[in-house]
């Protein structure tokens, strides 16, 4: 009896000790994803002396999930589609069954998640890649 509530006691020590990761979900791949598009159109806007459209993510399907570990912190690769809708001024386009490769860290404190970006576009398994990492605002 002793050994079990002694178990118990460590088990829920051990486990209080490890940071719970923040919940890895369809919201917030598409907020990382609906932060590149917008990067994109706010650039491709400022060349053409346009407005930047509002973005909106919608029909995400996961295809591929593989988990790594880049800089000590778990980090999720994430392949798949989804639907875009662009919201001009004047006009909405919509593209279907769009792919999509993200790269989504969970940070140490556990409360947020960062979009990870490979800079480096080298084919040398040896070389570590580099990161661009941007902070995706949390969910509440």
């Amino acid at each position: 009896m002793v050994r079990i509530f002694l178990t118990v006691i460590l088990v829920g020590l051990l486990t209080a000790c490890g940071v719970a990761a923040p919940l890895l979900n369809s919201q917030l791949i598409e907020k990382a994803i609906a932060f590149q598009v917008s990067q994109t159109q706010k650039q491709l806007s400022q060349q053409l002396n346009q407005q930047t459209p509002s973005v909106q993510i919608s029909q995400l399907r996961i295809k591929k999930q593989e988990s790594l570990i880049v800089n000590k912190l778990p980090t999720y690769h994430l392949q798949g589609t989804y639907n875009l809708n662009l919201e001009f001024p004047s006009r909405q386009v919509t593209q279907k069954q769009n792919a999509f490769d993200v790269y989504l860290q969970s940070q140490i404190e556990g409360k947020t998640w960062r979009l990870l970006i490979p800079e480096s576009t080298t084919n040398d398994k040896d070389t570590k890649p580099i990161w661009r990492s941007y902070l995706i605002p949390p969910l509440y």
